[in-house]
């Protein structure tokens, strides 16, 4: 006070500072298909008490520590944003998000006969894919009784019209035989595929 004299008091714990949670986790697998819809999450959260999750498919969320998910997989997923809330003893949070990707399997119908007779249908052979074959590394041969290559084709869209060479040669109602390559978008695996058609005039 003015005349100089002083007190002092000292209290225990008066300000209570808590240490900030730091949100963190790890998926397994980092992408899903139709064979593989169940996520694992390993959560590396650190400081944390009590977790929630969201599991980006409009699923109810979890407070598991370390959760796993099945998901649905459709043609219109191509992703999953997953987010993790890790809260601490004193109440306060972190966030974490992690997206999941999706790839689709590969489906595809390889007709067995065509009629390439000039009306509105059925006039070209080729393949029918989803868009997980690779728009590169395609190809289309087809053999003739002997085994000579009669048509070749780069571009899954282009098919065989039933004729040969560049005179565009009718060939006969007959078996051809057909050779399909291609890859996958998702791990570029390649893929062999053989088969026959039935030409019919």
């Amino acid at each position: 006070n003015s005349n100089g004299c002083s007190r002092t008091t000292a209290i225990d714990s008066m300000v209570c500072v808590d240490v900030k949670p730091n949100a963190s986790f790890i998926p397994t697998p980092d992408k899903l298909s139709n064979e593989q819809s169940i996520a694992y999450f390993e959560n590396i959260s650190t400081n944390a008490v009590s977790y929630n999750w969201s599991f980006g498919d409009g699923s109810a969320n979890s407070s598991v520590t370390n959760p796993s998910h099945t998901y649905k997989i459709t043609e219109d997923n191509n992703s999953f944003n997953v987010i993790l809330v890790a809260t601490s003893a004193g109440g306060c949070s972190d966030t974490s998000i992690v997206t999941i990707g999706v790839y689709q399997n590969v489906s595809y119908f390889v007709p067995n006969t065509f009629t390439p007779d000039g009306d509105l249908f059925n006039n070209e052979f080729k393949p029918i894919f989803n868009s997980e074959v690779s728009e590169d590394n395609y190809s289309l041969l087809i053999f003739n009784r002997w085994g000579e290559v009669i048509f070749e084709s780069k571009n899954k869209n282009f098919g065989w019209d039933g004729t040969f060479g560049p005179d565009k040669i009718k060939c006969q109602s007959n078996v051809y035989t057909w050779k399909i390559e291609f890859s996958k978008n998702s791990n570029d695996e390649r893929i062999r595929l053989v088969g026959h058609v039935n030409l019919l005039r």
